[in-house]
């Protein structure tokens, strides 16, 4: 009974302690955003509220087009958050 219980208290541990690292947002963001493509979208970035149609989605940036029809480039890894 006392190894099974130091075996769930050491495999909690680890689990607690490599969950952080387990996700990559970057990844989640892509896959989001390669599903929104041709939909409106507001992208909050580090920088600030970009919106516009989401054209494409590249290795790491994706292709918004605005209403002027000028293409705007955002570095996947700066968006924090996306609404449509």
């Amino acid at each position: 009974m006392f190894f099974i219980r130091m075996w769930f208290l050491l495999k909690t541990f680890f689990i607690i302690l490599l969950w952080p690292s387990s996700i990559d947002r970057t990844t989640t963001r892509k896959r989001l955003l390669t599903l929104l493509v041709g939909a409106n979208v507001e992208v909050l970035t580090t920088f600030g509220y970009v919106s516009g149609r989401v054209v494409s989605v590249k290795k790491d940036y994706v292709v918004l087009m605005d209403s002027l029809d000028t293409e705007i480039f955002v570095r996947i890894a700066k968006v924090e958050s996306i609404r449509t």
